[in-house]
Formats: C-alpha cells, structure tokens, sequence
C-alpha cells in the first residue's frame, strides 16, 4: 500500500520546496508519488473573493472543510489505495492550529477531519520565526508573534502523532532536505 506523508510547519519553514525535492528523490527511485497541496488552488481562488466580502472564520472553517474533504476523497485516498506515494503540503493538522481558539474547537476540529487519514510520516520543519520571516518576506512583528504561537500550537498538537519527524529548517533546502531524506528512509 502507499504511504500518506505530511510536511507542516510555520509559513516561510520551506514546506514547497522540501515537498518537491521528496517528491522527485522518491520519484528517482522508481516509487510512484503525488504531490498534493493544501488548501487546493481552486480554494484560495475562492478565499481571495470570499475575503473581500467577508472575514469569518467560521465560514472559513467549512469552506476549508469541504476542500479538504474533496482532496481526501477525490486525490488522496484512490492514490493511497492504487500504492503511491502521498505527499502533502499541509494537512488537517494547520486548521487546528491556525483555528485554534480554545480545547473545545481543537476537539471539534480534530472530530471534523475524522475523514483525513492518520499520516504514516509527519514531517515538521521546525524554523525560527525570524528566518521564516525573512523567507516569507513579511515585514512586521505581528507576523513573528503569530508565528511564534502558531509554532507552540503545532507542537501541541504533534504529541497525540506517530511517526512525527522534527527537521531543523534554519539551515538551506539542500541540507533541509538531506536530514529529511535520511530520517524518513528508516520508515519509508
């Protein structure tokens, strides 16, 4: 069967430039792989629009929640069950902790994606904030601190997941993804 591989961390950590070098290194070695991202182009395009006329997060939410529920049903699991290779950018794990509120909509939230499988590797690249910054090109200290307790957030979460590998992402994609490479070739 195939294996279902998440790569998250904070916005600017590399997580599209690490998935496309795994995919191409799992690629070159002969194992058939799909690349997919989360949210889907077809949702941003609707979030572009839907911001200019609305900013609630619960609306989000759902809208979020159909995407990824087309994704799971329509990409992920007939290629899972064809024996490829899954790799996402993103998965369920960002909605719960970029729409954390409180225990109780982490505990909807994790009820919600029910539908999402278990990663068999969960691959975070742990950044500073400062770096992640620079990459992402933002420019204020709200950013930082967003990030900052974004990042506790992941790492909260991460405890109740099997197979997570932590991967320092301060250092350039190549050497990013060597350790990538050598930490998941033990479980792949």
């Amino acid at each position: 069967s195939g294996k279902f591989i998440v790569l998250e961390g904070i916005s600017g950590s590399g997580k599209d430039t690490q998935a496309k070098l795994l995919t191409a290194y799992l690629k070159n070695r002969g194992i058939k792989t799909k690349l997919i991202n989360r949210p889907s182009e077809e949702m941003r395009q609707l979030w572009k629009e839907w911001r200019k006329h609305s900013n609630n997060p619960m609306s989000e939410l759902y809208l979020m929640l159909a995407d990824g529920y087309h994704i799971v049903k329509d990409k992920i699991l007939p290629s899972l069950n064809k024996g490829e290779y899954v790799i996402s950018v993103r998965s369920s794990l960002s909605a719960q902790a970029y729409q954390y509120v409180n225990e109780v909509t982490s505990c909807f939230l994790r009820y919600a994606f029910n539908f999402e499988p278990m990663p068999d590797i969960l691959i975070y690249l742990d950044i500073d904030p400062i770096i992640a910054q620079s990459r992402a090109r933002q420019e204020s200290s709200f950013f930082r601190h967003v990030q900052k307790k974004e990042e506790k957030r992941f790492k909260k979460i991460f405890k109740e997941y099997p197979n997570v590998i932590l991967i320092n992402a301060d250092h350039s994609a190549q050497n990013v993804h060597k350790e990538i490479i050598a930490k998941i070739n033990r479980l792949i």
